[in-house]
């Protein structure tokens, strides 16, 4: 059975959900309103409703209200909420990861992840669990090739990987509460500390039979459990080189190509030189070295501006600008001339042949797709390979 006590008081306060065989897991919402259960057999005694492979949801307060997610077909090994409480992912023993959306009336399907986690016996030590990031956006899994692969929760797509950091199965991880570190501990006696920005490791420490692993919300403190049924708490966990990372506001999700940070490649751009500043705000042009005012000098008489005389008002002699040119404000208007050339200089923006290309999905997009046929791009990390393919060929 699923009993709820005090945290205060560690007192005894009532009965959630009665089972008549070994609950696999529990988890509780973020908002501490909702209690998730897997069992491999699941009776309650509110409703009177016998189902295998059931995982039922209730509310804490209330145990009489509840729902039942029954579409996995095999039993249900680890559960886990996002840190909103509106999706509960279930990591199932046929190898799949199933992932709920719990906003809706009724539990949605909205992510079938497969080929990535084993398929496990529910009795295994090895972990199977699906730990959501702190930014919401994806959660991470242990592989059957012993990585950490986050995935994407909005296309399921595979994103970045942490790799070679043990030689057994993973057992355990968990992220740390501002989503820069990552906690792996493994069956080779291993707890692998990572930096999640480069996917690097940063220290490892010998500690064997980690069954799970939890960061202190605010402190420098980590705390796991083992199969022996001991519970270890380390204050000062992260080394002292390291720990000011966990001084850091929310890190996102390590994304191939972060969605939040794209910017797109069709926006038009400000010019390089911008726009001129107004004429008094300008300074008069000079002369080029081997000008010829600079060889021969200033006037002796000090004639050298203005040396045209205007003796027949044609304007030859008016004021000139801040360039040092004159300006054609003593010509006339011609009928129908500025019009023209206004239209001539006005720029014309030709409609895009493109829209736009696709969002990454992984590590690949399409740049193109037409009638005539398509382009889509690869990030190999260290380049970009372009594929272009037409139909007629």
């Amino acid at each position: 059975m699923v009993c709820m006590y005090s945290l205060e008081s560690s007192q005894y306060e009532k009965m959630l959900i009665r089972c008549t065989l070994p609950i696999r897991d529990i988890a509780v919402s973020p908002d501490g309103q909702w209690a998730a259960v897997a069992s491999e057999y699941v009776k309650s005694p509110a409703d009177g409703f016998d189902s295998e492979l059931t995982v039922k949801v209730v509310n804490v307060q209330d145990p009489t209200r509840f729902v039942y997610i029954r579409d996995c077909p095999k039993p249900a090994k680890h559960l886990t909420y996002d840190p909103s409480g509106s999706h509960l992912a279930i990591s199932c023993t046929d190898g799949v990861v199933y992932v709920y959306r719990l906003s809706t009336e009724e539990p949605e399907l909205v992510r079938k992840v497969d080929g990535l986690i084993r398929q496990l016996e529910t009795t295994d030590e090895a972990s199977s669990r699906a730990i959501w990031h702190p930014d919401g956006r994806a959660f991470a899994v242990p592989t059957v090739t012993r990585e950490a692969q986050v995935v994407s929760l909005g296309d399921g797509e595979k994103q970045r990987a942490f790799s070679n950091g043990h030689a057994g199965e993973i057992t355990a991880l968990a992220w740390s509460p501002n989503g820069a570190l990552l906690l792996t501990a493994g069956a080779d006696k291993k707890i692998t500390l990572w930096e999640v920005k480069s996917q690097k490791v940063l220290a490892r420490y010998d500690y064997p039979n980690i069954m799970n692993i939890a960061w202190h919300p605010t402190e420098n403190i980590v705390s796991f459990a083992t199969s022996d049924g001991e519970i270890f708490i380390y204050n000062d966990f992260v080394p002292a080189e390291h720990a000011a990372q966990l001084e850091h506001t929310l890190q996102p999700a390590p994304f191939i190509h972060d969605p939040l940070q794209e910017v797109s490649g069709n926006a038009r751009k400000t010019l390089t030189n911008g726009t001129k500043p107004p004429a008094e705000h300008r300074t008069r042009r000079r002369g080029t070295p081997d000008s010829l005012d600079d060889i021969l000098g200033p006037d002796e008489d000090g004639y050298e501006d203005d040396f045209v005389d205007d003796d027949d008002g044609a304007g030859y002699a008016l004021g000139v600008n801040g360039n040092g040119k004159r300006t054609n404000g003593h010509l006339d208007d011609l009928d129908g001339y500025d019009a023209k050339r206004r239209a001539i200089w006005q720029p014309s923006i030709h409609k895009p042949f493109q829209p736009s290309s696709t969002p990454w999905r992984g590590n690949r997009r399409y740049l193109c797709l037409n009638l005539i046929g398509f382009a889509w791009t690869v990030d190999q990390d260290t380049h970009h390979t372009v594929t272009v393919e037409f139909y007629d060929r």
